[in-house]
């Protein structure tokens, strides 16, 4: 009977071991998986923040260059410069944050092709207006498809990141509940 008792208590502490055992591992793996996850869906978030914000600083530049055709005020000039190195900073930063997708890259150098078209305009406009005085007439109409094809790329990789963004917030809630289960 002692024998019985001891054999029953070790098979119960065995099972009970191994079960501790197979819920702490799948815990710590569900956890880390969660972490992951979370870090994606951040790493996301930080794209797209830094998406509007170059977009903003585009937009910003253009406002000053008006600015500037309109009044002839330099101070626009300053603030065009400002917005400028701005959207570098942006730009830079979104280099940094999509290095691991290549579509991401691809699209990202694909704006940066219209952006540096869209500063040449707006140069030419602000040099045309130093030049030619209150006498000088602006282009407005490739203005305005150039402005257009920007923010049809900004949207165009906005959305590709809200895509991702969805998908990385589903799995972070997935691996959430598993983790929930699995301490409970």
């Amino acid at each position: 009977m002692q024998s019985n008792f001891k054999r029953n208590l070790l098979i119960s502490s065995t099972i009970s071991l191994l079960v501790l055992v197979v819920s702490s591992t799948a815990s710590y793996i569900s956890i880390k998986k969660l972490l992951e996850s979370n870090f994606w869906v951040n790493h996301t978030q930080q794209v797209i923040y830094n998406l509007n914000q170059a977009e903003a600083s585009v937009i910003d530049a253009q406002t000053s260059m008006r600015g500037f055709l309109i009044t002839g005020d330099l101070a626009f000039i300053d603030m065009y410069n400002k917005a400028i190195a701005e959207s570098n900073t942006f730009f830079n930063k979104l280099d940094g944050l999509t290095v691991d997708n290549t579509v991401q890259q691809q699209e990202l150098n694909d704006l940066k092709v219209v952006r540096k078209n869209f500063y040449e305009y707006l140069e030419s406009q602000i040099i045309r207006k130093r030049f030619e005085g209150e006498a000088a007439r602006f282009d407005l109409i490739q203005g305005k498809k150039l402005t257009d094809e920007l923010r049809i790329k900004f949207k165009k990789i906005e959305d590709n990141e809200k895509k991702l963004l969805k998908g990385r917030t589903n799995k972070s809630g997935t691996y959430g509940n598993y983790s929930l289960i699995l301490i409970v």
